[in-house]
């Protein structure tokens, strides 16, 4: 995610005309949103990324 966060912010600080105050307020704003999104689903999927059971492995890797 660093060097997606590091586009968004470069295109913010183009789009921001030098207030580079108001393009980090907007940065962390709408990053906020997509970085919970991510950890979000990240949890969501420990159980199939971690499993042991063989059956789930099975089902995963397909």
């Amino acid at each position: 995610m660093a060097i997606e966060d590091a586009g968004y912010l470069a295109a913010l600080m183009s789009a921001a005309n030098g207030d580079i105050a108001s393009a980090f307020s907007r940065f962390q704003r709408d990053r906020v949103t997509r970085t919970s999104r991510v950890q979000l689903e990240s949890r969501a999927l420990w159980d199939l990324y971690h499993a042991e059971d063989p059956i789930v492995c099975d089902v995963r890797r397909k």
